[in-house]
């Protein structure tokens, strides 16, 4: 729960809250960071998100088990990191996606950010974040021609996947049932059942 307080009023923000603050700067930015607060920067606004639902982290759990399994068989793939670590893309947005793996041997064990572009970013949509997603964030990862942007949709129990084509275009595809494939792993078979068991 997020707590608004000036001088001895406080304010209790529900869960699923993002609050924005326009106008901040790269300062703001690293004064509110930390590793127990989720936020994020594109330049001119801080985004600050409220602790997730079991829902949301039994997801987010559940794709990072995936994932860090299969690269663990595959080291040379890459990394897969949790929601609490940061990007700096090369557009200068810093996201801190729901998950995201990063190339093999970039990142050190003290690390917080990578600077770069991911291999694959994987965003779970939540009432308070579904347009900001959708919309910005998506922009900024197309921006930056990440491969393979990741769209989980709790609600409607869909997976949205935009993949990179080698003239650099996105194709769309959603995905409402069965095996989702990975473009950038292609021995990697996701199913519907894995994504979304309590």
């Amino acid at each position: 729960m997020l707590v608004l307080s000036h001088g001895d009023h406080k304010i209790e923000l529900p869960s699923d809250t993002m609050i924005i603050i326009r106008k901040a700067t790269e300062k703001d930015y690293f004064a509110l960071t930390n590793e127990d607060l989720k936020v994020e920067f594109d330049g001119e606004c801080l985004y600050i998100h409220s602790p997730a639902s079991k829902k949301h982290e039994n997801v987010v759990f559940n794709l990072l088990t995936i994932f860090k399994t299969f690269l663990r068989q595959n080291p040379s793939l890459g990394e897969a990191l949790g929601s609490h670590f940061a990007l700096k893309l090369p557009n200068g947005k810093r996201p801190e996606p729901d998950i995201v793996i990063v190339p093999a041997g970039i990142v050190n064990d003290n690390d917080c950010i990578f600077e770069g572009i991911p291999k694959i970013v994987i965003e779970i949509l939540s009432p308070s974040t579904r347009e900001y997603d959708l919309q910005d964030k998506r922009t900024w990862y197309k921006e930056c021609k990440i491969p393979e942007i990741w769209f989980i949709d709790l609600e409607e129990k869909s997976v949205l996947i935009d993949s990179i084509a080698p003239d650099g275009t996105y194709h769309e595809k959603k995905y409402l049932e069965n095996i989702i494939p990975c473009t950038s792993f292609k021995n990697l078979k996701v199913t519907f059942d894995d994504i979304f068991a309590d």
